[in-house]
Order: structure tokens, then sequence, then C-alpha cells
């Protein structure tokens, strides 16, 4: 009869044949499952990044072209505004946008004239100045009743065959054309090569058709196009080079043209790929992007693909399948090995391949006499032990430092209980100390017996330093305000609750704990003087979103009265509603005591210089000096020791003060009668006394000296008095005219650009939470460079900020006014009410600008005005708009408004 423990034994054996096998199915069944799942997730990730990048691009480009479209709308804009343009008015308004975005190749006029006309109009155009001027057509052209020519076009130099081109004479700028003239709106035409271009690239023309003024818009009452010749293959290289790199290759292309007659540009990620194998990969790859762009009513595709070699598959998806198959293949040659052990034998492998391969901490397991049973790596690695083979090894035998404290943890384990320590420092033989956090209990055998002990620690030692030194660094903190009287506060203000430091509590009298965290408790300690004005601070603080400082009184429970200064700053949402405050407060009460004794000594000063004993002395013809006591005691010298005369008196001046003491009775003796001053001397302890004297000559009847006499007052205290003001004013002035300084024109007192720009952005995001209107207006001066070069800068700053005082006065408080540079000046209208006042206002500020004058000579002013959201709703789209209606003013002639176009 086999006995049980056999039978067990072989029960387990045999069991254990079969779960190799097993295990290695299961295994590869995970493996391959694990490998599936982290594929799919690595192309999700990569798909996800490369579509980002693309998009961010699709959005660079087609905000670059709107601002293209936009540009040539504002040449439209400008033959609108005036019935006569001049080749040269052309020119300086057409320049700048030219200058501003390169990739437009050419800004033109396309003035609309009949077949009969064209002769005519040749020989006018030549009068005017355009030599050998002749419309041109493609020789293909059929004959129309309407010719296009291009009569202006910027710049010249590199445009000079577009010059008298015919656009109705070629099938692309045709059909554009009539879009153009049928809708009244910008339109673009398909991909062509532009008449002048002399390289092999592709663009597109930008036509926006103008109309004459009160007229129903038909092809009758067509003055002519404004058109923008862009190179979209420069604008696509100079928005990717604004950007981060990214292996991204594009493709621009117009859908609506068959093969490569629609690629407008292939940017390839790595120059020296080909061109042809970059448009085939992106038209064709499959993992590819298209993007829709539009301009002026065209529709483009952006095609992406990534580069070659660019957004990889992750490395690990394969290394987890090879980690996968060999750790199943280790597992299951392990099995194998290992299947003809005994039962016990497979339990204990089991158990130490539990511990060694799953323990997150270091572990150990002990029978009763504490030898080891098993202990995993992390225990080798913390307690420095490097040989791991530690079964059957006494615990106490390779820890013989092992506190007697823990000998007895180990026997109350023994006994059944469970013990835990979460920092415990543990002393080595070298004399390190090491921290653990570590629990122990008992483990049972099959009978349910106590075999020994596990214990699990970690080791937490760099934790501890790191608490130390935060404790410490904390502790330092707290010295240092409280050697600062300093008190901190944080005000959520979501959920109306304040922390405050120990050092703040006590600044309000509060015992340290007793402060709720109320604004409530908070306000109970304000002076009721000074809480409706501690109160309006917050208020206007977080209203205008400014540094918040103010001094106020605070009433102790005694009935003292400390003054406190305080300085915080208000934290907002994306929403703009403020969510937090923080801040600092000190005592400055000594300060204010000083203050308040400063002028009451002023005013006793006053009255013991009429009763109090100042200091007199005599200086006779023959060289002696005579002191009064007073004067003795001021220098702590006593009459018996010291006989002052006029070189020993010298030497216990400070030594810069001896030469102008010097001076001083020289001038006196000659009869000059100087001023009183203040010096100093030098006392026999070494103390600095800061005193003032003054004299004057006595003569006789006949104006001949007898001698000099004065009296001296000790002020080293009201001197020292005044220093600490004027040093605490100088800091104040400092810091008060920095912050000036950021946002102020330190020639006209206006806002400055920055200053300006921000109060824009606040208004501007204030009126798009709550639909609020407000006007731009952009002024710049005419004339203002001749007033300049005849009469110098000094004039030319005198007539800025007269300009300046004149935009003051035509302001509200809720207004801002502010000078951009040079003669160009802006004004910010809150809350106007329409086009009409905000003209009004422009044309009132121009009115009185022209009727100013600087010894006889004037200027003038063009003034630009766009309101929100009325012409535009972004905020550089507005201003951009004003800068148009404002250069249109100046191209009309000068001196006047003009209010900008729709968009």
């Amino acid at each position: 009869m086999i006995k049980p423990a056999i039978w067990m034994r072989n029960r387990l054996y045999e069991s254990y044949c079969r779960l190799d096998i097993t295990v290695l199915v299961l295994g590869l069944l995970v493996t391959v499952s694990g490998v599936l799942l982290a594929h799919i997730w690595d192309n999700e990730q990569r798909t996800d990044a490369f579509y980002a990048d693309a998009d961010i691009r699709g959005i660079e480009i087609q905000q670059q072209l709107n601002r293209l479209v936009a540009d040539v709308q504002a040449v439209a804009q400008f033959y609108d505004a005036s019935e006569s343009v001049t080749a040269g008015e052309f020119e300086r308004f057409a320049r700048p946008f030219i200058e501003r975005h390169p990739i437009i190749r050419a800004l033109s006029w396309a003035m609309r004239i009949t077949a009969a006309e064209r002769g005519t109009f040749e020989a006018q155009q030549r009068v005017d100045g355009v030599t050998d001027f002749a419309v041109h057509q493609f020789a293909t052209a059929a004959p129309q009743s309407d010719l296009f020519p291009i009569t202006r076009i910027v710049p010249l130099a590199k445009n000079a065959p577009a010059l008298g081109f015919d656009l109705g004479s070629e099938t692309h700028r045709r059909a554009a054309l009539e879009q153009a003239i049928n809708t009244g709106q910008p339109a673009a035409t398909a991909p062509l090569e532009l008449v002048q271009e002399t390289a092999d690239q592709r663009s597109l023309l930008v036509l926006v058709p103008v109309f004459h003024a009160g007229d129903e818009r038909t092809r009758h009452t067509l003055r002519g196009l404004a058109v923008g010749a862009l190179r979209l293959g420069e604008l696509v290289e100079e928005v990717l080079k604004a950007l981060p790199p990214q292996p991204i290759d594009l493709v621009l292309r117009d859908p609506s043209a068959a093969g490569d007659a629609g690629v407008l540009h292939v940017h390839s990620a790595h120059p020296q790929s080909v061109t042809r194998h970059t448009l085939h990969r992106c038209l064709t790859a499959a993992f590819r992007h298209e993007i829709p762009l539009t301009i002026a009513g065209r529709q483009l595709t952006l095609a992406a693909a990534p580069a070659m070699g660019a957004y990889p598959r992750s490395w690990w998806p394969p290394a987890l399948l090879l980690i996968g198959l060999t750790l199943n293949a280790a597992l299951f040659f392990l099995l194998r090995h290992d299947r003809r052990t005994t039962a016990q034998l497979f339990e204990r492998e089991e158990r130490l391949q539990l511990f060694i391969t799953h323990a997150p901490i270091a572990l150990a397991l002990f029978d009763r006499d504490m030898r080891y049973v098993v202990a995993s790596r992390r225990w080798c690695q913390d307690y420095g032990l490097s040989d791991c083979d530690l079964t059957g090894q006494s615990h106490y035998a390779i820890f013989p430092e092992i506190p007697d404290r823990w000998r007895v943890a180990h026997q109350r384990g023994l006994a059944g209980e469970e013990l835990r320590a979460d920092a415990e420092p543990f002393e080595r033989a070298n004399g390190t100390v090491q921290w653990s956090r570590w629990k122990l209990c008992p483990w049972r055998d099959g009978d349910g017996q106590i075999a020994g002990i596990a214990i699990f620690t970690e080791n937490v030692t760099a934790q501890r330093a790191a608490e130390v030194a935060l404790e410490i660094s904390e502790e330092r903190l707290r010295l240092a305000l409280d050697a600062a009287q300093l008190g901190i506060f944080d005000w959520d203000i979501a959920t109306d609750h304040i922390v405050w430091s120990a050092q703040h509590e006590r600044l309000w009298g509060f015992a340290v704990g007793e402060f709720d965290g109320s604004y409530a408790a908070f306000s109970s300690r304000v002076h009721p003087d000074d809480l409706a004005r501690v109160n309006a601070n917050h208020n206007r603080s977080m209203t205008d979103r400014s540094h918040l400082a103010q001094e106020f009184r605070v009433v102790w429970p005694d009935g003292s009265v400390h003054w406190i200064a305080g300085y915080g700053e208000f934290t907002f949402d994306a929403a703009g509603q403020a969510t937090r405050m923080r801040g600092v407060v000190m005592d400055i009460t000594p300060r204010r005591e000083m203050e308040e004794a400063l002028r009451e000594r002023e005013h006793w000063l006053a009255e013991s210089q009429r009763i109090a004993h100042i200091g007199s002395w005599v200086h006779e013809l023959d060289g002696r000096i005579i002191w009064s006591d007073e004067v003795y005691r001021m220098w702590q010298l006593s009459p018996a020791s010291f006989t002052p005369t006029a070189e020993n008196f010298l030497q216990l001046l400070h030594l810069n003060d001896r030469p102008v003491m010097q001076a001083w009775i020289e001038d006196c003796w000659a009869g000059l009668s100087p001023d009183n001053f203040v010096y100093r001397i030098l006392r026999a302890d070494g103390e600095i006394r800061y005193l003032s004297g003054g004299g004057e000559l006595q003569c006789d009847a006949h104006g001949q000296p007898l001698r000099m006499a004065g009296t001296v007052l000790d002020v080293t205290d009201m001197t020292q008095a005044y220093t600490i003001l004027r040093d605490q004013q100088e800091r104040l002035e400092e810091a008060l005219a920095l912050a000036q300084l950021a946002h102020i024109d330190s020639l006209t007192g206006l806002t400055n650009r920055a200053g300006f720009t921000e109060q824009l952005a606040r208004i501007h995001a204030t009126a798009q939470r709550h639909s609020h209107r407000f006007a731009l207006i952009n002024l710049d001066l005419d004339g203002f460079k001749g007033i300049n070069d005849a009469f110098g800068h000094q004039m030319g700053d005198q007539v800025l900020r007269d300009v300046a005082m004149c935009l003051v006065e035509n302001c509200r408080p809720e207004d801002c006014a502010g000078r951009y540079g040079g003669d160009e000046f802006a004004l910010l209208l809150n809350d106007a009410p329409d086009a009409g006042a905000a003209v009004t206002v422009a044309e009132r500020i121009r009115d009185r600008i022209a009727i100013m004058r600087w010894q006889g000579y004037g200027v003038s002013a063009s003034v630009g005005v766009a309101l929100f959201p009325d012409h535009a709703t972004e905020l550089d789209q507005l201003i951009h708009l004003a800068d148009v209606a404002m250069y249109a003013a100046k191209a009309a002639g000068k001196n006047r408004v003009i209010l900008a176009r729709f968009i």
C-alpha cells in the first residue's frame, strides 16, 4: 500500500509532466495576442501622430493663403476708394505687401476696355509714361469684345513681360475672370505658368473684381480686376520653414486638373529624394492623408505621406514576440528538465520561482531557527549581499550587528504576531545607517503549524533623506519668513477658502491655527475705516488683472492697531474668471511709527531751536576758539582735556568733510555769509555723528571783522531717519518707474506698442465674451518728415507730444490712446455704438490736428477706422483692415478718414 505522502508526490509529478505542454500552449496564445494588440496600438499611435503633424501644416498653409487673398482684396479696396490711381500711387501702396510677403510674384491691376478702345487705350498709356505699351495676347486667343490688359504691376522689373497682357486671352485666366465677374467675389485660376515666369514653377492668379461705385455689379459696370500672382510652392516652403521639421512629404495640387497639370508643388522631407517618387508616394501610398484647402473659391488638396523611414513601426511589438517566445521556450525546457524531481522538490522550486520572479520588494522566508529558506534578488541587492544563495544560512550569522529589538520582533513573529514599521533605522557594521520599511508575518506548513516567518522590506534611505531635506528646507523657509515678518496667503476664490501661514495669523492677532480660512474672518480684523478701500482694491485688481499692492490697518483683539502692507496677484482660468489669489503681507507698523515720529521730531526740532540749549561757538581774530558746554557734550570732550584750535578742530571732522569745512570758514571770514551745512564728526569712541552748523562774521561799526560766531546742532537721528525714508521712497519710485517703462512711451506719455497691444487683446477678449463692439483707429501723420527736416528732432518731438495730447483730450476714461512708433498712433474706442460714432471721433481728431501749427507749419493725419465685429472678428485681421484703411486714406490724398471694408 502506497503511503499518502508518496501517493500525493506521484500525483503531483504526473500533473507536472503534463504542465509543460499546457504552459507552452497558453504562453504562445498570450504572446501572440499581446503582439497583435501591441501591433494594433502601435499603428494607431503612428497614424495619430502623422495625421496631427500633417493637419498642423495644412492649417498653417490655409491661414497663409487667406492672408495672401486679403492682400489682393486690399488692392481692390484701394482702387474702390479712388476713381483714379497713378502708377506712383499704385507702386507706393502695393510695395509694402510685396515686401511683407515675398511669395507674391506680382500685384497688378487689369482694366476692362472694349476691343474698339484698344488703340486709343494703348496710345493713352504711352502718353502716361508707359513706353512701348501694347496690349498682347496668346497667339491662339479668339477675338473678344472685352479686353483686360495689365496696366499696373509691382514689381515692374521682374514682371515687365506681363505688362499689357490680356487676361481674357488664355483659357484658365478667362475662366477665373468670368467667375469673379459673375459672382462679384475673388476667384483663383487653375495651376498655370506665368507670362513673366522664367523658372519652371506652377502658380495661381487671384482675381478680385472692382465695379463702378453705385452701379449694379455687371460686366458693363466692371472697372477692372486686382490681380495677385502667387507662387504657392514658395508659400509651402516658407510655412514649413517656420514650423518644427517633421519627416513628411507634401504635394499641393489642384484636383480639378488631370495628371501632373494640377501639381502645384512637391515638398520632399529629404532633399535627395526624387520628386517623382515623392509625388507617387503622396498620391498612392496607403499610409497618407489628404487635407482640403481653399483659395479664392478654388479647392486645392494637400496630400501628405511620411518620408522614407519616417514614423517607423515601434520596435517593441517584435521585441515582445521575441521575449514571449524566449520566455515560453525557456519555461518549457525548464519544466521538462525539472519534471523528474520529487513532488517536494517541485513544491520548493515553485516557491523559490515565485519569490525570485514576482517579488516587487525585498523579501525572505525563514524557518523557526531563522535560517533562510529562500530570499529574493531584491533582498540581496538592498542588503549588499554578493552571494544570493542563502538557503540554510543563519540570518544572525550574516548580520551579526542586528539590534536586539529586531531579534525580539522575530520571536514575536514566530509566536504568531504580525508586525510592521514604515521607517526604521538599521546601523551597518561600516557605520552607515539604512532606513527600511518592513512587515513581518508568520508562515505555516501543510499542517497549519507555524513553520517560520516571512519578512518584506524596502530600502527607503533615499526617501528618508529627501523627507529630512524637505523638512529642513521648510524650516528654513519658515525661519526666513518669520525673520522677515512675512505672511503668505493663498485664496481659493471658487471655494472662498483662504490658507494662511503661521506668521500671517500672528500679524492678524490670531493664535496659530485659530484662523478658519474665511474672507469674513480676514475682514473682521481690518480697520473699519480701511475695509471699503481694501475690498475696492481687490475688485479693481481682479477686473484689471493688475498686481495688488496696498497698505491698511489691522485691529487686534486687545485694541492695538497694526499697519499691514499686502501684495498679491490673481490667477485666471481659460474663461477669464479669477480662480486664486496668492501673495504676502508684512507688518509695516515700525515704518509707519518712524514716519510719524519723524514728523513729530521735525515739529519739536523747531521748538527746541527756540527753547533748547543749542551749542554755540566763537572764533576770535587771534585764532582762539571758544565752545559752549553743549558743543563739548556733542564731541564727548571736556574743557579740561581739550582746547579747540583751527587745526585740531578740523582733525575731529570726517576726512571727506574737512575741505568743505575749510572752504566754509574762509567764505565766512570773507564776509560771504555761506549757508548752514551738515558735516560729520568722529567721536573718541569711533561713532560718527552728523552736525548742522552755521555762523556769521561780526564786524564793528566801521565794518571791520571782530569775530566769527555761530551755532551747532546734532542732527544724527534726524539724518538717519531721513536716510531711511529717502531709501524707501527711492525704492518705491524705482518700482513704479519700472512698472511704467514696460508699457509707457517715454516721449508722449501714451501707452507704447507693447502696452497698447496688450490692452487691445484684453478688450478683444472681453468683447468676444460679452458681444460688445469696439473700434480701432490707426492714424499716421502727413508731412511730419518735413517738420523734422526743417526744424530738427526737438520740434518733431514737440509735434508728437501735441498730437498725443490731442488724442488724450478726445478720449473717454474707458478708451486707450497709444503710440506705435515714429509718427504712427492708435486709438481704441471701447463700447463704440456704431461705425458712425467711431468715424465722428476720428474726424474730430483729424480736424484738430489739421489746424495745429508749429512756427507756421502744420501736419495732417490719414486715418483708418475698423470695427469689431462689423469688419472682422479676428484681432490680427481687424488690425490689418485698420492699416489698409489708413493706407487707403494716404493714397486717396491724405488728411482724411476712411472706414475699412467688410470681410
